[in-house]
């Protein structure tokens, strides 16, 4: 095996293995009811938002997540849509990851990170910033009904 193929396996594998303790931490939580109360000590008012009056580019994001955890895909949407994009991408790593070591390399269906991946993350994050801050500016319309 060439070295290069060798590195994106071992990174496919360290990802793989990430994702497995990140689904068992979320678990854990999500079954000790600790989940809000994690994600709520993890929120911190935005310097950005303080300073300015206007939202960051990643303004929403917590709040994305305690509702994409609730099931609430619309609304983890709404306050900022990189939470389902990733989540969208996690999920889909995963199970074709899974299926690819359960097939003991047969089905070659495992999802390898790419560029495209992180430009749709980058380009997710500018829109969502300029969408949110024209509306505030522009119209006077709060999307995340007040930080």
């Amino acid at each position: 095996m060439k070295t290069k193929e060798k590195k994106e396996l071992d990174n496919r594998k360290f990802l793989y293995l990430l994702g497995l303790f990140a689904a068992a931490f979320v678990l854990l939580l999500r079954l000790s009811d600790g989940l809000s109360a994690f994600l709520g000590s993890l929120l911190l008012p935005c310097l950005f938002h303080s300073l300015t009056g206007l939202y960051c580019p990643g303004c929403g994001g917590t709040r994305s997540v305690e509702l994409l955890l609730n099931g609430r895909i619309l609304d983890s949407f709404r306050f900022h849509p990189i939470v389902p994009y990733f989540a969208l991408l996690y999920l889909w790593f995963m199970v074709s990851t899974t299926a690819e070591y359960l097939s003991k390399g047969t089905w070659k269906v495992g999802l390898n990170p790419h560029r495209w991946q992180l430009y749709g993350a980058l380009a997710l994050t500018v829109g969502n910033f300029l969408v949110k801050n024209l509306a505030l500016v522009f119209f006077g319309c709060d999307l995340l009904g007040g930080l």
